[in-house]
């Protein structure tokens, strides 16, 4: 279990943004935090295509955030 986490909400005119900040993250993230997105559930497609499905990222659903 983790300590420590790297967090980012996000929107469809962000896809970009978190493109560059993913790479980023596998490029400087020494201590192999796990980085967490949180997006809407119904733009989730959007983001995996645009992204993939890498193991090191979770997705978080929007509505799953109390």
């Amino acid at each position: 279990m983790h300590t420590f986490l790297l967090s980012c909400k996000s929107y469809t005119v962000d896809l970009k943004r978190i493109q560059r900040l993913w790479f980023s993250v596998l490029r400087f993230n020494r201590d192999l935090y796990p980085l967490y997105v949180s997006v809407l559930a119904s733009d989730r497609f959007l983001f995996e295509r645009t992204l993939g499905i890498p193991e090191d990222l979770v997705w978080v659903s929007d509505e799953d955030i109390v």
